[in-house]
C-alpha cells in the first residue's frame, strides 16, 4: 500500500488555479505555498479590489478577472474553488467543463439540482471532482479513520452504529452583512457530519433538524442547529454547530456494538483517542488512550502549516495521478446535501427529510 503520507512527485508538482482571492483563497493559496504536491499557477478574481490585496501577498501568482483567461494561460491541472457557497456549483461546472479537476470548498452545493449539475459535467469530464472539507483531514478524524479500518477493514463499517460530531466555531471576526452572516446556519452541521461519514464510510439517508435552528444572522447571537443523521447502514450520527462559543472546539465520537471511540473531549485537533474495547479477550471491557500522532498524519507537511489543507491537496493530487478517491465526488454531494436536508427539516419544524442519492452509484 502507498505511505499516505509520501509526496507524489516532488519534482513534478501539480498546478491549479484558484477561483476566489477572499480570505479563503488566501489560506489554500498560503497552504500551497511551498507543498511538494501542488502549486498555484493562477487565481481568478473578478474583483479588482481582492485581485490587489491577493497581488499584495503573492506577487508571483498571476490574477486574471476570468476563468477561461486563467485556464489558458495556466493550463492547470485541476481548479480549487473558493468562492461564496452561492457560486460553489456553478464554478464547479465552469471548471468541469473546461476538462479539468475540481476541489469546491465546503458545501459544495446548496441545492439538489446544484448537485444534479455538478454530477453530470463530472460525468461529462471524466475527471475526478470532490469537496474541500479540510476537518476530514484533521489528525483526530484521521485517528478515528484509522481505528474503523482495523476493525473491520476498509469500506465495512457496518459496524458502526452511531455517531457524535461537534463543530463550535468563534464568532469573532465576522463582518455585519457580509455572507456568512445572513447564511443559513443550519448547512454547516456539514462540518460536524462530513467528518464521521468520511471516517467511516457511511452516507446520510435521512435529517431531522432538531430545535432550536435559530436565527440565519450569525453575527445577531448565539445558534445552535443540532440534527440527527441516518446513514444508509443503520448508525444515527447527531451533529451539533454553534455559532458562539468560548473558542473553537471540535470533537467527534464513533460508536459500535463492542467498542468506542472519540477524539479529545476537549476539542483539540491532535489530543489522544479514548477508545472503549470490549473485545480485549478475558481481560474486562475498559477505557484506554491511543495517540495522536500530528507528525505521522502529515508526514513531511507537518509544521509547514495549515497542514489539514496540506493533506487535503496531497490526498487530491494522488487521485489525479490514478490512486483510489479519498473524498470523492458520491460523498462531497452526499454531506452538502444533507446540510440542505437539515435546513428543509428546521424550516418545517424537525420534519424528516431524505437525502435521496444523486449518483447512481450511491443508490
Amino acid at each position: 500500500m502507498t505511505d499516505p503520507t509520501a509526496p507524489t512527485d516532488p519534482a513534478n508538482p501539480m498546478t491549479c488555479v484558484l477561483v476566489g482571492a477572499g480570505p479563503r483563497g488566501v489560506m489554500l493559496a498560503r497552504a500551497l505555498r511551498g507543498h511538494p504536491d501542488a502549486r498555484a499557477a493562477a487565481v481568478c478574481e473578478p474583483s479588482p479590489q481582492a485581485a490587489a490585496a491577493f497581488r499584495a501577498e503573492f506577487p508571483d501568482i498571476p490574477v486574471h478577472a476570468s476563468l477561461d483567461a486563467a485556464v489558458a494561460v495556466a493550463r492547470p491541472d485541476f481548479v480549487l474553488v473558493v468562492t461564496p457557497p452561492r457560486q460553489h456549483a456553478q464554478d464547479a461546472v465552469a471548471a468541469l467543463d473546461h476538462g479539468l479537476a475540481v476541489l469546491v470548498e465546503c458545501p459544495m452545493v446548496e441545492t439538489r439540482k446544484q448537485a444534479e449539475a455538478v454530477a453530470e459535467a463530472a460525468a461529462r469530464a471524466g475527471r475526478p471532482a470532490a469537496m474541500a472539507e479540510s476537518f476530514c483531514y484533521l489528525p483526530a478524524v484521521q485517528s478515528l479513520r484509522r481505528q474503523v479500518h482495523e476493525r473491520t477493514g476498509p469500506g465495512g463499517s457496518a459496524a458502526v452504529l452511531g455517531g457524535e460530531g461537534h463543530y463550535l466555531e468563534w464568532d469573532t471576526g465576522l463582518i455585519p452583512g457580509g455572507w456568512r452572516d445572513n447564511y443559513v446556519m443550519a448547512r454547516y452541521i456539514t462540518h460536524g457530519l462530513g467528518p464521521l461519514l468520511y471516517a467511516t464510510g457511511q452516507h446520510a439517508r435521512r435529517v431531522v433538524a432538531l430545535d432550536p435552528l435559530g436565527r440565519t444572522s450569525r453575527a445577531q447571537g448565539p445558534l445552535l442547529p443540532t440534527a440527527l443523521v441516518e446513514t444508509d447502514r443503520g448508525a444515527v450520527f447527531i451533529t451539533a454547530n454553534s455559532g458562539l462559543a468560548a473558542r473553537p472546539l471540535t470533537r467527534w465520537t464513533l460508536v459500535a456494538e463492542d467498542w468506542s471511540a472519540e477524539s479529545d473531549p476537549e476539542g483539540a485537533w491532535d489530543g489522544p483517542l479514548r477508545i472503549f474495547d470490549g473485545t480485549a479477550g478475558d481481560a474486562p471491557p475498559s477505557w484506554r488512550q491511543a495517540p495522536v500522532d500530528p507528525a505521522l498524519v502529515y508526514g513531511d507537511l507537518w509544521g509547514l502549516g495549515f497542514e489539514p489543507e496540506r493533506l487535503m491537496l496531497r490526498r487530491f493530487a494522488r487521485e489525479l495521478a490514478g490512486e483510489p478517491q479519498d473524498l470523492g465526488l458520491e460523498l462531497s454531494l452526499n454531506i452538502s446535501l444533507a446540510g440542505v436536508a437539515a435546513a428543509r427539516s428546521g424550516a418545517a419544524r424537525g420534519l424528516p427529510v431524505d437525502v435521496e442519492p444523486v449518483l447512481k452509484e450511491a443508490a
